[in-house]
């Protein structure tokens, strides 16, 4: 079971954690986040589940890309749509591979941010008129 407006926050970087949850809770959103791939799988365990997974890929440890491939090889996991976010680089191939429902570059666009997490956890509110 999944909650429409859950968004799964993953990065090492605490700042970002408190920015996107900030940005996030503003738009309406309930937020969880992790500090890593561990935690994040610990945190999947539970009900509800999120509606979208926002996932940086460089973290100590376990890193983005492994932890989208054990969330592939879950069929109560898998079907959560995965948007990366990272500074790095991610080839079309690399999206279509791993299934990514999105590609952010940090650092973020606001409007982008916002519009791709809409698509997956709409709040009922229009992202962008904050913008207007």
């Amino acid at each position: 079971m999944t909650s429409s407006n859950r968004v799964l926050v993953v990065d090492d970087d605490p700042d970002i954690l408190l920015a996107f949850t900030d940005i996030l809770e503003l738009e309406g959103h309930e937020v969880m986040t992790a500090r890593g791939a561990s935690a994040a799988l610990a945190l999947l365990k539970q009900e509800p589940r999120p509606a979208v997974i926002l996932l940086d890929l460089v973290m100590p440890g376990m890193d983005g890309w492994a932890l989208r491939d054990q969330l592939l090889t879950s069929a109560e996991l898998a079907s959560i749509p995965v948007v990366v976010v990272s500074a790095q680089g991610v080839s079309a191939r690399e999206a279509s591979s791993r299934q990514l429902a999105g590609v952010l570059r940090k650092p973020v666009d606001l409007e982008q941010l916002l519009a791709t997490v809409a698509r997956h956890a709409p709040t009922g509110r229009d992202p962008l008129t904050r913008f207007a």
